[in-house]
């Protein structure tokens, strides 16, 4: 059989709806991602783009986790700058995804012409476009591996123990959600908590954060203020207790 799913950026469009941070794909086909999206017609017409439609309703799912973060303006600023490195590794991994199709552009228009007048199709070319299929998604995998890695090192570094643990408690929520690490599937309940915490954020990071719609959201997100910490003036300035 032909496949060939790949050319799909490693941050994708997932359906994160409003019930309590629940993942589902939005469809096997990929939805772009789009440009700001068009002011409805204002005479209520059938003008609203459904692809705009499904990024908004996306958006409010993304919120949804987001919000309960309280994500401070140095956070968010880490953030931004983690998506673009992302985001231009990515482009070179589609760019290598294209020149493997093209290459095989002219054998597989040939052997369909070929075909529609009833010739057999070649078992060589249909190993080629496997063998491009499979590269395709090692590349996307190792990709998007990296990418979670890396947003993973951007949250343990910049972020709180209290957003991380919210982030790790929705996941744990989510079929999937909750994980262990391999050395402990024969014995998950002895598996170290901040192991299971690390895999659950990690899981939180893949269907929230790499969320294609993420850095536009964020980027458009109005930054917690940032929490504040007890000083020694307003420790000092605390009532003595009597007899003190």
């Amino acid at each position: 059989m032909f496949r060939f799913a790949s050319l799909r950026p490693v941050l994708r469009p997932t359906l994160v709806f409003l019930a309590g941070f629940v993942v589902a794909a939005v469809a096997s086909a990929q939805v772009p991602a789009p440009k700001p999206p068009p002011q409805p017609a204002v005479d209520g017409s059938r003008g609203a783009d459904l692809s705009v439609i499904i990024a908004n309703i996306n958006d409010l799912g993304l919120l949804h986790a987001l919000l309960p973060l309280k994500l401070t303006a140095p956070e968010i600023s880490a953030l931004k700058d983690v998506f673009a490195k992302i985001i231009v590794d990515d482009k070179t991994r589609l760019q290598q995804d294209a020149d493997g199709l093209r290459a095989l552009a002219a054998g597989v228009e040939r052997t369909r012409t070929l075909a529609l007048a009833g010739e057999p199709i070649p078992a060589e070319l249909e190993a080629r476009v496997a063998a491009a299929a499979k590269a395709a998604q090692n590349r996307e995998r190792t990709t998007r591996s990296s990418a979670i890695q890396r947003v993973l090192v951007v949250v343990k570094q910049t972020f709180t123990p209290e957003q991380q643990k919210q982030m790790a408690d929705q996941a744990m929520k989510v079929p999937g959600g909750k994980r262990v690490p391999r050395e402990y599937a024969l014995a998950p309940k002895k598996a170290p908590a901040s192991m299971v915490q690390d895999l659950a954020v990690a899981f939180f990071i893949e269907k929230v954060l790499l969320n294609d719609r993420a850095p536009q959201v964020i980027n458009a997100l109005k930054p917690a203020a940032a929490p504040e910490a007890a000083t020694g003036g307003e420790a000092a300035a605390a009532p003595a207790k009597p007899g003190a």
